[in-house]
């Protein structure tokens, strides 16, 4: 059996995190997608294969995510 990728999405905009998530269930990936920090952070696990991050967000940017990312120790070797 084949493994299905597990893709995170975080952007402001709901119509991105609507059509990256609808592209990439087509592409047989399982797929989640918010526009909360709080919860993009509690969704990363070790199962995470690839992540798609807006860098220009209201309130926390996706530069703060990418560093709580490192200190909790979810930036991995090849997590780019």
């Amino acid at each position: 059996m084949a493994t299905a990728y597990r893709v995170l999405v975080i952007d402001d905009d709901n119509t991105v995190c609507e059509l990256v998530s609808a592209l990439a269930r087509t592409m047989g990936l399982n797929c989640e997608a918010t526009k909360d920090p709080a919860t993009f952070l509690d969704r990363v696990t070790p199962e995470t294969s690839l992540i798609l991050l807006d860098l220009m967000m209201p309130g926390m940017d996706g530069i703060e995510v990418l560093r709580l990312l490192g200190r909790n120790g979810d930036a991995r070797p090849g997590s780019c």
